[in-house]
């Protein structure tokens, strides 16, 4: 009997030493990964905005969509501020001349960090490419939700804006 007891006390101990070898291990992941994304995004990480982007453009009784020749015009009277919604990868391959690089997917503090230096009142074009890219809406909302009134969104912007030539340039 005396063993028998002896053994479950043992058993117990090691359930406890299992159980704050655990807890520690799990602790310490947390820590590693909230200090890593202070690190890179100065910020911690917390609930990201969520839009149903299928009622917004109804709810807010906005078009968004701006043709190809507005936009070219814009962009030749240098009287709006574009910006890429694809990945840093393909905006680096090529890009509008003079466009920002913003993803919707990037943490909110990079978006209100790369939006803080653009005026309020400014005309905004964000664009994506593909008939069926959505990045360039989700942004424009994005945008609107920030404050900014003069959203507009270049659908299939990249394609079409190469289709015709219009200025490019490549690099970050």
């Amino acid at each position: 009997m005396s063993s028998l007891r002896l053994s479950d006390v043992v058993a117990k101990r090691n359930l406890k030493r299992v159980f704050w070898e655990s807890f520690i291990l799990i602790a310490f992941t947390l820590l590693g990964g909230t200090s890593y994304h202070l690190v890179v995004y100065k910020s911690l990480p917390g609930p990201r905005h969520v839009t149903p982007l299928t009622k917004t453009e109804a709810e807010l009784n906005i078009s968004l969509e701006i043709s190809l020749e507005e936009a070219l015009r814009h962009h030749t009277e240098n009287s709006a501020i574009f910006i890429d919604a694809r990945s840093y990868l393909d905006y680096e391959k090529g890009h509008i001349k003079g466009s920002l690089n913003i993803s919707p997917q990037e943490p909110e503090a990079v978006i209100e960090e790369k939006l803080s230096a653009i005026p309020r009142d400014s005309l905004i074009i964000t664009y994506c490419d593909g008939l069926t890219c959505d990045l360039s809406k989700t942004l424009a909302i994005q945008i609107l939700m920030r404050g900014f009134d003069n959203v507009k969104v270049l659908l299939n912007g990249w394609s079409r804006w190469l289709a015709v030539n219009g200025p490019v340039e490549s690099g970050a």
